[in-house]
């Protein structure tokens, strides 16, 4: 079988479109402590920047609503759930879940409470103390809030796609009202 040139060229010039971005990424392994905390405040702020710079920094509430789907063991589709979610950052939140009526989640810092159809009641202390580990991990307390506080560490990772066995996927589609912010 005869390769036309033009093939070839083209070819070899993917080839080298390809490769040459993966031979000048930084390794994060030969990145000097202080290089990669460069590298990942750049990141970082290259990300602040992307989502709005200081009008995103000075949000102080904010309120999304969207649908969430349900999948069932087997991974199929099992419906969805209409949800309104607002915050008041860094530790107030409401998300209110509908379907078949009304059930609200509300935490308060170191307190949460729950209604629906039987009424008021607090949720229990490993509910507030998972909303409390994930509100350290949220994005906007981390970009807000977290990234300045004294002993933060950053270390750039480098590039990767991540797939974790076992996790079920999730859907959710959302509408964030940043416009009815207060600073």
């Amino acid at each position: 079988m005869r390769v036309k040139p033009a093939a070839f060229a083209l070819f070899i010039i993917s080839s080298i479109l390809f490769l040459v971005p993966h031979s000048i990424a930084q390794n994060p392994d030969t990145l000097l402590p202080e290089q990669s905390a460069a590298k990942a405040k750049q990141i970082l702020q290259q990300l602040t920047d992307a989502l709005g710079g200081p009008a995103y920094l000075n949000v102080r509430e904010s309120d999304c609503e969207g649908r969430l789907a349900r999948f069932g063991h087997n991974g199929e589709l099992a419906g969805f759930t209409n949800f309104k979610e607002y915050w008041r950052y860094p530790d107030k939140s409401r998300t209110d879940y509908y379907k078949k009526g009304v059930v609200i989640n509300t935490y308060n810092g170191d307190q949460g409470w729950t209604l629906d159809r039987g009424g008021v009641s607090e949720l229990p202390a490993p509910a507030v103390a998972d909303f409390q580990e994930l509100t350290k991990k949220d994005i906007n307390n981390l970009l807000r809030l977290r990234v300045k506080e004294p002993g933060m560490v950053f270390r750039y990772g480098g590039q990767d796609i991540v797939v974790s066995p076992g996790c079920r996927p999730l859907v959710a589609f959302f509408r964030p009202h940043y416009g009815h912010h207060r600073g």
